[in-house]
């Protein structure tokens, strides 16, 4: 027997439907100690699900190293679902995408060696790729198996939270035989490892995989979701419609429409980015970096500190009534979807469901004064129906649990509470109508400047009419509903939400009573001024430092040291350098600070859309150079998710080289791009452009060649017609042509060609003057047997020891700084590094995040709050002045 399936309408366990609200909550971004409290919060709100990730790189981040303890401890997470009482939607990757770097996939599958031919290709049906994700999806399934329905489960969450697995992120490739075999693979190995629970995927329906429900990503914004949502049953008709909406934290103010809008187009919602968190036991990705910085992820459900982010407080009511008459919204039949009425000058959707159980009205959006309709039933009585945004959803012939029947209302329905108490929002100062038991009721809805809903009893039944302003702020209690509570303090009371003066109680039979509360909601403001010693890394910028280790060969950061951000490299026996010179430093997700004599020559920040050739003054006689290289993360999409950092190839020292001529072709034959490599994002089989790009050079084939394109445009690269690589959107690499590496470069005339993807032609424009060739004359590096590590860790009183900072003054040189909290705080806590330069922040020795005040400056501490005796440690790239640093209460 089959414990848990779906059908159109929803997925089922034990044969009864799971109304599914779900909002996506990350372990590793939040503190295990706030695990709990995050999840009953977004219950309270009517969530009856989440769904999060297992980045693999952070459990695996060596290979063969797995690591299931404290902040990772998935087992614990899984279990605080469980007592919660929510189901679990899990992303088991390999790629899981936002917002952690790589999409989670591990920087050392580049540097496996067990492949003769090279790194295996990620994300592909490649063996050596295959065999690592085998052993880590072996160990993953170990920790999360248990957590399934069995035949003594009774059908909730507590007795089996784990409800669906979604295989893979966003592969959005029209390569239909890689797919069939990568994917078909993905999910064999799932139901091997005994996980039978039902299998999503959310690849954008570039791909149909037999067996699993594809669901779909949506800007909240989107002109057309509600379109879209609706179309998904014809496109996928015996699987329920589940959509992801992305970037809610840009406009949590839009959440109630968008939830709305998908609701009544028979969806199911995800919350994407739903609980406000922090990087701490992972990397952010480059887009999460563009959009939020390297440390935060701010939410749109529930802000740093796990209070109820004001802004998507109209969402609230929208949520109980999907999450308490979710059983009657499951009921409603996709086969009757009805046209859809929208107006032309307010947006106003009309949208009509029907359903086995009921029959619902919505109204998604609209003016922002109060508008009205006629409603007709099918018996030919009629009412008003008023309307407002963010919109309304008046039901018609809805059970009340067995206590009832609920035969029409004009107004929307937010929750049935203790058997005996429906509670309904409606505009202010409106007729509000409800049928019961077949009896009916008229009432005033309260006025926009009310604090008290309208109670009413109606036979059995409490009504509790509330204005949009009220209802916004209901929370559901052991024995009523709370009215106007933002959240309870240290001291157990009550703060209200803003512009309340009281926090209210309703019982079930209508009696309302004032509860305990602060009168005020503290403020954003500074709570510690700071002493400082500091321990300047000189010795480590000019060389000198014995901690600085031999290289037998070039390696990346994560090889050389993966525990922290920041790593030391050192070049000597430099003999032939000039004042300036053209080299080509590695390419990665980096930023690279070059130091002659302890001495910055050159800060170089990391920028995908430009090469990693630089014009550096060195000077001559230059015998050492030293390098400071700080790790960032990768893309959490495409084709170089993951990249090596640090000094993981020689630095090469280039010359021009000229002598090539530029032709552009057009009616050629098409080229094949997955022959260069099996996943390219957003690429469809059998189409390509029939235009080319070349370049004819001759060559003595005595040195390699670097190519620097220029732009990032994504295409094929050819030598004298032999594939060679490929170029990506949002991505300047250079590549090699090297004698000794590649048999189609011939001593002689040889032939470049660009083959751009379909559709990219247009951007090829400036291809011409922008390519640049290089021969490589040179290397820094172990060809020398000159190439030294030496890690960046804290100062430990026996390389380096603190010492006292006297005055303000600029170190200028990268610099350690301490400082020692004396007192306790708490409240949603940061230490305020806008004064800083670029940096990592550690509290009792352990990494808290780095910090860029370039476009983040702040690092959030552990639960808000601080102990008398914590220990910071900071190093900031530039030595800044640390006199201006603060612990400042600032959620986000």
């Amino acid at each position: 027997m089959t414990l848990i399936s779906y059908d159109a309408r929803a997925l089922t366990v034990k044969n009864k439907p799971v109304p599914l609200l779900v909002s996506r909550v990350e372990y590793l971004l939040l503190e295990p100690v706030d695990w709990v409290s995050r999840l009953r919060s977004l219950k309270s709100l009517g969530f009856t699900a989440i769904q999060t990730s297992v980045p693999w790189s952070s459990h695996e981040s060596l290979s063969g190293q797995f690591d299931f303890q404290g902040p990772r401890d998935l087992t614990a997470f899984l279990r605080a679902a469980q007592e919660v009482g929510l189901w679990v939607l899990l992303r088991m990757g390999p790629n899981v995408g936002e917002p952690f770097s790589g999409g989670g996939l591990p920087e050392w599958l580049l540097h496996d060696d067990s492949a003769k031919s090279g790194p295996p290709s990620v994300r592909s049906k490649d063996p050596a790729f295959m065999s690592r994700l085998n052993k880590w999806w072996s160990e993953v399934s170990r920790h999360v198996r248990d957590f399934q329905q069995d035949q003594s489960s009774d059908g909730t969450p507590r007795t089996g939270p784990l409800l669906s697995i979604q295989i893979e992120h966003e592969w959005n490739c029209g390569n239909v035989e890689e797919g069939d075999a990568y994917l078909g693979e993905l999910l064999r190995m799932v139901r091997e490892f005994g996980l039978d629970v039902p299998i999503m995927t959310a690849n954008g329906f570039w791909h149909d995989l037999d067996g699993t429900i594809e669901t779909w990503r949506s800007e909240t914004d989107a002109s057309d979701l509600l379109a879209n949502v609706r179309q998904l049953h014809s496109v996928q008709p015996d699987a329920p419609r589940i959509v992801t909406l992305l970037s809610t934290s840009d406009d949590p103010g839009g959440l109630a429409e968008t939830i709305l809008k998908v609701i009544s187009a028979g969806g199911t919602p995800i919350i994407d980015d739903a609980v406000s968190g922090r990087h701490r036991h992972s990397t952010a990705s480059i887009e999460s970096k563009r959009r939020h910085g390297d440390h935060r992820v701010p939410g749109s459900v529930l802000d740093s500190e796990g209070m109820v982010i004001d802004a998507m407080r109209d969402a609230i009511p929208v949520l109980r009534f999907a999450s308490s008459f979710g059983r009657m919204l499951c009921e409603l039949d996709p086969r009757l979807d009805a046209p859809v009425i929208q107006n032309a000058s307010t947006g106003h959707l009309m949208v009509p469901r029907r359903g086995s159980s009921g029959d619902v009205i919505f109204n998604v959006g609209g003016p922002s004064k109060p508008d009205s309709g006629e409603v007709i039933l099918t018996d030919g009585r009629s009412f008003t129906s008023y309307n407002m945004s963010p919109g309304s959803w008046p039901v018609l012939g809805v059970d009340l649990f067995g206590k009832g029947r609920l035969d029409h209302t004009n107004v929307s329905v937010i929750d049935f509470v203790r058997d005996r108490m429906l509670v309904a929002m409606g505009v202010p100062g409106s007729i509000a109508r409800f049928g019961i038991n077949g009896s009916d009721i008229e009432l005033v809805v309260p006025d926009e400047k009310a604090t008290e809903p309208h109670i009413a009893v109606h036979g059995e039944i409490s009504i509790v009419l509330c204005t949009p302003q009220i209802a916004r702020t209901i929370e559901i209690d052991t024995d009523g509903i709370i009215i106007g509570s933002h959240h309870i303090d240290s001291t157990g009371k009550h703060v209200p939400t803003k512009g309340r003066k009281n926090v209210l109680h309703v019982s079930p039979d209508g009696e309302i009573s004032q509860l305990d509360c602060r009168r005020s909601r503290s403020r954003n403001s500074k709570k510690s001024e700071l002493s400082w010693s500091r321990s300047s890394m000189d010795q480590e910028a000019s060389g000198a430092s014995p901690r600085y280790a031999a290289l037998s060969h070039e390696d990346s950061m994560n090889r050389c040291d993966s525990l922290s951000p920041f790593g030391w490299y050192r070049f000597g026996d430099l003999k032939n350098t000039s004042k300036s010179m053209d080299i080509h430093l590695p390419e990665g997700p980096h930023n690279i600070d070059v130091f002659r004599d302890g001495k910055t020559l050159e800060s170089i920040r990391y920028d995908g859309d430009s090469d990693s050739i630089h014009s550096i003054n060195v000077g001559t006689s230059c015998e050492q150079l030293t390098l400071l290289v700080q790790s960032l993360g990768g893309s959490s999409i495409g084709n170089n998710q993951i990249e090596p950092n640090g000094i993981h190839e020689p630095i090469d020292v280039l010359e021009r080289f000229d002598d090539h001529v530029h032709t552009h072709e057009s009616d050629l034959a098409p080229v094949n791009p997955f022959d260069a490599r099996p996943f390219i994002l957003e690429c469809t089989e059998g189409v390509s452009s029939p235009t080319a790009h070349s370049w004819t050079f001759t060559h003595r084939r005595k040195k390699p060649l670097r190519i620097a394109p220029g732009s990032s445009i994504s295409g094929t690269w050819l030598l004298n017609g032999h594939i060679l690589t490929r170029s990506e959107s949002g991505s300047c690499r250079t590549f090699v042509i090297s004698p000794t590496e590649n048999e189609s470069f011939k001593s002689g005339k040889n032939i470049l060609v660009f083959r751009p993807d379909s559709g990219k032609e247009h951007l090829c424009a400036g291809l011409k003057k922008s390519l640049k060739m290089w021969e490589i004359v040179d290397t820094f590096g172990t060809k020398s047997k000159s190439l030294a590590f030496a890690t960046n860790r804290i100062p430990d009183d026996v390389l380096h020891s603190y010492e006292p900072l006297k005055g303000s003054r600029r170190q200028k040189t990268p610099t350690w700084y301490r400082s020692t909290i004396e007192t306790a705080l708490e409240g949603g806590l940061v230490v305020d590094l806008s004064s800083m330069s670029r940096g990592v922040v550690h509290l009792n020795g352990d990494m808290l995040g780095i910090y860029d005040s370039s476009d983040e400056a702040v690092v959030c501490l552990p639960g808000g709050r601080t102990t008398p005796g914590d220990v910071l440690d900071i190093f900031d790239v530039e030595g800044a002045d640390p006199g201006r640093i603060s612990i400042v209460n600032q959620s986000f």
